[in-house]
């Protein structure tokens, strides 16, 4: 009868197939840790080779620079290819800056699939850590976000570690932001992603959903000019904890006072018994808002602690039927100029505004 082979033996030629597959691998050149495009060193001269995209697809762990090809300008495409390259695991950022898109071209990733997204960190004073940029829009871009999530196949998939930064004009008199779509939009994915540890410096829109569900959104850190949140459709328990919206890009008083005639922090459309907790926001419009669409209103509500300093309005309530709780509300009004006339609803500016009618 023949042996059997032996299970060390098995190892033994494991171990030695996979180091000749390494071996086959150029050696990885690290990057610089200079900011910058210019200092940048790719780990491979010639993008992703065959290896790469075999030991990827079992180890399912890869890294951005891996999938840069020489010459290119950005990551946008390097991500899309990162992205594609593997059936699920993470996407290692470097360390630097990450710029998705250019002046003439706007950046869009198609995500499909339960892959994370990982960055090294990030720092407040922009000198360590990941940072992805995204430059101003072109004129006449049609508005789709960096971050396209969709289909159920994304379910899993986690977006963490790194900060954002958009451009914006210099704060001075009259100002007003440029006007981006957000970073992320999610559309049919029907459960879970997360989206967390984050610095927003600056952001105007990060996240909108429709029909997502089971959506996280927590530990978001810096200055959202516009909407941190927008949700519709959302029928399974969204949960948005631990928030610092605080003016960490410009305290000049012309933004100050955009923001407070227009930044809504949390708006919701049809949800389902969303959990919230932890949100802290100056110098805003509305907190949250309780606003509904033609798909329906918000129900279940589930609040923790909420606290808005130097708000128009903490909450809003806009629909008939909205039902959830409040555990504790802290609201410290404006100070500065009213707003004017065309902006507010009320000359009060009361604390709480709820428009509702008897359920039968």
């Amino acid at each position: 009868m023949a042996k059997r082979p032996h299970a060390r033996s098995l190892l033994i030629a494991l171990c030695a197939a996979l180091c000749a597959a390494g071996a086959a691998i150029a050696q990885p050149q690290y990057p610089s840790p200079t900011l910058g495009e210019a200092t940048r060193v790719m780990r491979t001269p010639t993008g992703a080779p065959a290896p790469v995209d075999m030991i990827a697809k079992v180890m399912r762990r890869v890294d951005l620079d891996d999938y840069r090809l020489p010459g290119e300008g950005d990551y946008c495409a390097a991500l899309q290819r990162a992205h594609d390259a593997i059936p699920g695991g993470a996407i290692h950022l470097p360390v630097g800056v990450v710029q998705l898109g250019t002046s003439s071209q706007a950046c869009q990733i198609e995500w499909t699939r339960p892959i994370r997204l990982v960055g090294q960190g990030w720092s407040e004073t922009h000198v360590s850590g990941s940072v992805i940029y995204i430059p101003a829009p072109p004129v006449g871009w049609n508005g789709a976000a960096t971050f396209h999530v969709t289909s159920t196949a994304a379910r899993g998939s986690v977006f963490s570690g790194f900060s954002i930064r958009q451009d914006q004009p210099p704060p001075a008199a009259g100002w007003t932001p440029t006007v981006y779509p957000p970073v992320w939009s999610l559309s049919n994915t029907a459960g879970g992603v997360i989206i967390t540890d984050l610095l927003a410096a600056p952001v105007y829109d990060l996240v909108r959903a429709d029909l997502s569900g089971r959506l996280e959104v927590s530990h978001i850190r810096g200055q959202v000019l516009h909407s941190v949140v927008a949700v519709d459709r959302s029928y399974d328990s969204d949960r948005y904890d631990a928030w610092h919206i605080w003016p960490y890009w410009s305290s000049h008083a012309s933004v100050r006072d955009w923001q407070q005639s227009n930044l809504v922090a949390m708006t919701l459309g049809r949800v389902d018994t969303p959990f919230v907790d932890r949100i802290f926001m100056i110098w805003g419009r509305t907190l949250l808002a309780a606003s509904g669409s033609a798909n329906g209103v918000p129900s279940k509500i589930k609040a923790g602690a909420l606290a808005c300093d130097g708000c128009y309005k903490a909450v809003t309530v806009s629909a008939n039927n909205v039902t959830g709780s409040i555990a504790s509300l802290m609201w410290q009004g404006r100070t500065r100029p009213r707003l004017p006339a065309s902006a507010r609803r009320d000359p009060a500016a009361a604390r709480l505004t709820c428009r509702a009618s008897r359920r039968a």
